[in-house]
């Protein structure tokens, strides 16, 4: 992925800080971590799925199958996350939330702060179940 690419997709993520939770949201009147990644896509002009039947806590691979049909992003290993990923990870037990790396940082929509966040990567990197890469014709990983 070139840097330029990675730098849209952080610039996109950065629009929606400070952005109130909202569950299912998908303006910047309020958004949950869903919502962020589809900002991004949309604001790339890239193709995506609008998925809204999740629960908050979404279980039993939910949050997993969704992002495996989405067109516009591919599973890659943990080992090879870099900025402009997207990060599935765990707050309980199952999968059940989106974080999009910017290096040493996350920017996600989280209930628990009421609003889309900045955090560290390190308070975050225990709980990675999967990374996905977003990707378009032009840009296969």
């Amino acid at each position: 992925m070139s840097s330029v690419y990675k730098e849209r997709i952080i610039a996109l993520a950065e629009e929606c800080l400070d952005v109130p939770f909202l569950h299912q949201g998908r303006s910047l009147r309020g958004m949950d971590c869903a919502g962020v990644l589809q900002h991004i896509l949309q604001g790339m002009g890239l193709p995506y799925l609008d998925n809204k039947g999740y629960p908050g806590r979404p279980f039993d691979g939910q949050l997993e199958k969704i992002l495996l049909a989405e067109p516009s992003l591919v599973p890659i290993k943990k080992q090879d996350l870099s900025a402009g990923d997207v990060i599935v990870a765990r707050i309980k037990r199952a999968p059940q939330h989106l974080l999009i790396c910017t290096g040493s940082t996350v920017i996600h929509g989280y209930k628990d702060t009421e609003r889309v966040v900045q955090q560290r990567l390190i308070r975050w990197q225990s709980n990675i179940t999967h990374v996905f890469r977003i990707i378009s014709n032009e840009n296969q990983p």
